[in-house]
């Protein structure tokens, strides 16, 4: 007997989770986050964005690229290690927290 084609069906499951894939402070009050597909900036609430140890919370957000934003803080954030970010609005991004 011989086999018949088979045909495999993808998408339709849950939402796919956006990453942060990398945070570089870009200047003092600065920093640029890179996500793992596309993000609308014009979306994101800059207010859950943290930067640690200042507990620094963002102030704006500018789009740099599909995948690219820029986050500014009222203070200086230069020798912070970590920022998060703790919003549940944004479709497929969670709560997380990136080294810079």
């Amino acid at each position: 007997m011989g086999r018949w084609a088979q045909r495999r069906r993808t998408g339709g499951g849950p939402t796919q989770t956006i990453v942060m894939v990398d945070a570089q402070i870009t200047a003092t009050t600065d920093a640029r986050v890179r996500f793992s597909a596309a993000i609308d900036a014009s979306q994101l609430v800059p207010g859950q964005f943290d930067s640690s140890p200042s507990v620094e919370v963002g102030d704006t957000i500018s789009q740099i690229s599909d995948r690219e934003i820029e986050i500014t803080f009222v203070s200086i954030i230069g020798g912070d290690t970590v920022l998060g970010y703790n919003g549940t609005n944004y479709p497929g991004l969670a709560p997380q927290t990136i080294n810079y």
